[in-house]
């Protein structure tokens, strides 16, 4: 009885086992279903009939060891060969299952799978958005292709083909201003020469191809400079690519790689402001918004540019439109006018952004992941920067990056350990990004290039992601790539291989499941370093570097804008320090001289410290005049000659007298005006002058007790100039009028400054002449 018993039940699982087998080959072939629209990439499944399916194991790398190894010691007379394979076998079968699951989960379902060997579960293939374009799940970038300098021709062309005939992507993204690094030499020599030469042999519509072209966002003056990028536009009508050029350079694209129409047009930076995650700014910064306007730069709304795209996919020379950069926002905007105009082939078919395991927090708690999905707006997102430049590779981390002191200290620096040596320059965070890594690597080369992602946070980031990649049995870049290729919200996923090598090994990660265990751990990570790539400008520098510079002196230099709280600090684009320091000298020349002729005085507000001696006028009340330090202390008749009080000649009287005139205030308007009876009396009435001259100085002796919170520019009781004097002699001798506003501007005509940069100027850091230290770098503020 228990022999039948067992061997009923024996054969009840045997039955469950063969039915599992038949549901789950089910469930993959409804995946494999033929696309009648394009047989090429149709392909059966040759390795499914090879597994043998039985219970799933269960999820964990533990569980899996122990029923290999049971496995194994289950016979020992089998060679080493055999058990290799079982093993071999157990292992893939463990890794279906998981990437089975992953596809499953995912929002934008395979539509179709192409299989090889080196892939356990194939290349799929999945439809962007709601157009007909099928796409393989990894995307080519080529934006370093047409760079001898980084790949020659021939490379370029053995990869491009190993990509498309023998992995199967049909997926490739181009760029209007490529090739890297932007510079107008190796744009003029390239004109995709490279694209052009892989799309001569194959059938144009078995190959989706995503240009991005440049707006006016990317020319921005005041964060590129004045000609960057201004190459692209040779031969064109306008001085900056807009959408009102947008045609005739996508003629001259098209041109170039000898095809007549393009899959995917999308706009490389939105026209309008958005934060720079490039540049780690960590939200919107109040300010940039008005940059254009303030460039005298039309902006051009999205509906403008809607109806510019639609005329372009009209026309045939576009199939569709998608964005790049862009906000949840923008997102919605873009769709929301595609469904309000009843224009379904204009809504976007996807989204490209910066998304990589460093820089999670834009993408994953902003919003964007929910309006994406394909249950809601359908707009799936083409991440680039996976592996950041290399950075996720973890070859730039400095493995002995730290000081004995801590990880707060930066290693090299000569500092005691103790507390007497506080020197500035032993705080990263003082000094911007650490640079460790080959010197021939793309971010040691080109500084500027994901610079965000060397910052401290980002380095301490960086070697908790290889640890823990480490510890999954995974390099840090086969776990970068996994976890981009599983996220449920991804269509394709941008890589950019410079080798053969490299594309196998993004290729390959495709093998490798995120397991639910390993994304709990890289969501710990996370949680720690949310955003470690947005840490606002900051500068780099190496650890080599013996002249290291402070960001604090960096800000005051002008290098770069200052960011705080989400607002733009106008500190960019300071004008350099001779321009500074001559503008600053001009200016307070101008005020010195408006000071003398009283134009800064308020004779009204008896608080105001004035100049002159201003006296209200009986018969006329609200008006003053100006009293005369030559009438009272008799100037205008007598002069000290060789130590003696001599009296003037009569032509010394005639060309001192300015008895004609006298300063005047009037509806808060300083001007001159003919001596009338009245200011006569009053200069004939001695004690009303004696009492002007003590009310004078009692409040000057007033104001002297607070002499040291005043300042070195308190006005002494009376001018030791006779102003009118020297008013007369510049009218009449060299016909300047110093109460003219337009002379007096005039002055900073000789120091040619920029709107931009007059804006900056409370960022100067002009410090006041000090007679105890006349050297230059004090006074410029450029002495820390």
């Amino acid at each position: 009885k228990k022999q039948m018993k067992s061997i009923e039940e024996k054969k009840e699982k045997e039955k469950l086992e063969r039915q599992k087998k038949i549901d789950f080959i089910k469930k993959v072939e409804h995946l494999l279903e033929e696309d009648e629209k394009n047989h090429v990439l149709y392909e059966k499944r040759p390795d499914i009939d090879k597994l043998k399916f039985g219970d799933k194991p269960p999820a964990g790398s533990e569980d899996l060891m122990n029923i290999i190894l049971k496995n194994v010691n289950e016979d020992h007379n089998k060679n080493e060969i055999d058990k290799i394979e079982q093993m071999n076998n157990l292992k893939k079968k463990h890794l279906f299952y998981e990437l089975y699951r992953i596809s499953n989960s995912s929002s934008f379902k395979a539509h179709k799978i192409y299989t090889h060997p080196d892939l356990i579960y194939g290349m799929k293939y999945r439809k962007l958005g709601e157009s007909n374009l099928c796409v393989s799940e990894l995307c080519i970038g080529t934006n370093m292709y047409e760079n001898d300098n980084f790949i020659s021709k021939d490379d370029v062309n053995v990869l491009l083909n190993m990509a498309f005939y023998e992995y199967g992507i049909n997926f490739f993204d181009i760029c209007e201003y490529d090739p890297f690094p932007f510079d107008p030499d190796s744009y003029r020599k390239s004109q995709n020469r490279n694209m052009n030469l892989f799309l001569k042999d194959k059938k144009r519509e078995n190959i989706i191809i995503n240009l991005r072209m440049c707006s006016s966002r990317n020319v921005n003056k005041l964060e590129y400079g004045d000609y960057y990028l201004s190459w692209i536009m040779e031969g064109l009508k306008d001085d900056i690519p807009t959408f009102y050029n947008i045609e005739e350079r996508l003629d001259k694209i098209l041109k170039n790689l000898n095809t007549n129409y393009i899959d995917i047009l999308t706009i490389d930076i939105p026209e309008r402001y958005i934060p720079n995650n490039q540049k780690g700014e960590d939200t919107y910064i109040w300010g940039f918004e008005n940059l254009n306007a303030d460039e005298n730069k039309n902006s051009i709304t999205i509906e403008e540019q809607f109806d510019i795209l639609e005329n372009l996919i009209l026309k045939g020379k576009v199939r569709h439109i998608a964005v790049s950069n862009e906000s949840v926002w923008g997102i919605y905007q873009w769709c929301n006018l595609a469904k309000k105009k009843k224009k379904k082939h204009m809504k976007i078919v996807c989204v490209q952004n910066l998304y990589n395991l460093l820089h999670k927090n834009e993408v994953e708690s902003s919003g964007l992941v929910e309006m994406i999905l394909k249950e809601n707006y359908n707009v799936p997102l083409v991440p680039y920067g996976l592996l950041a430049g290399g950075i996720l590779t973890g070859k730039y981390l400095d493995p002995e990056r730290y000081h004995t002191m801590g990880p707060e200290k930066v290693l090299g620096d000569d500092q005691l350990d103790h507390d007497l040596n506080e020197a500035r320059g032993n705080i990263p965070e003082d000094y911007g990004y650490l640079s460790y890594g080959p010197k021939n690597g793309r971010c040691n080369k080109y500084p500027n290039l994901y610079k965000s992602h060397r910052c401290v946070w980002a380095q301490d980031a960086t070697g908790e992601y290889l640890k823990l990649a480490r510890s999954h049995g995974m390099s840090l870049s086969q776990l970068s790539l996994s976890y981009v290729y599983s996220r449920p919200f991804v269509g394709s996923s941008i890589i950019g291989p410079r080798t053969l090598g490299q594309l196998k090994d993004s290729i390959f990660a495709l093998n490798y499941p995120m397991y639910q265990h390993t994304e709990w751990d890289i969501h710990e990570i996370f949680l720690r370093y949310r955003g470690c790539t947005m840490d606002g400008n900051t500068i780099l520098n190496s650890l080599e570097d013996p002249n290291k510079t402070s960001q604090n002196v960096f800000y005051k230099t002008a290098n770069i804008p200052i960011l705080s709280g989400g607002t733009f600090w106008k500190n960019y684009p300071l004008p350099d320090i001779m321009k500074r320091y001559e503008y600053t000298d001009l200016k307070e020349e101008q005020d010195r001289i408006k000071s003398t002729f009283g134009l800064n005085d308020e004779p009204n507000d008896a608080n105001f410290i004035s100049s002159r001696m201003w006296v209200e006028r009986e018969k006329r009340k609200g008006e003053y005049f100006a009293v005369k330090e030559s009438n009272i202390f008799k100037w205008d008749k007598f002069k000290i000659y060789k130590g003696a009080y001599t009296k003037l000649s009569e032509k010394e009287k005639q060309v001192y007298d300015t008895s004609d005139f006298h300063f005047t205030f009037k509806n808060n308007t300083i001007s001159v005006s003919p001596t009338d009876e009245e200011i006569k009396n009053i200069y004939d009435n001695e004690k009303k002058i004696k009492k002007i001259i003590t009310q004078n100085i009692n409040d000057h002796q007033e104001l002297f007790q607070y002499k040291e919170e005043l300042g070195q520019d308190l006005p002494a009781p009376f001018n030791n100039l006779d102003i009118d004097l020297i008013y007369k002699q510049l009218l009449n001798r060299h016909n300047i009028n110093p109460l003219d506003k337009k002379e007096l501007d005039s002055i900073y005509e000789y120091v040619k400054l920029t709107p931009s940069e007059l804006k900056t100027e409370d960022f100067w850091y002009i410090y006041k002449y000090n007679p105890f230290d006349t050297s230059f770098a004090f006074r410029t503020g450029t002495e820390p």
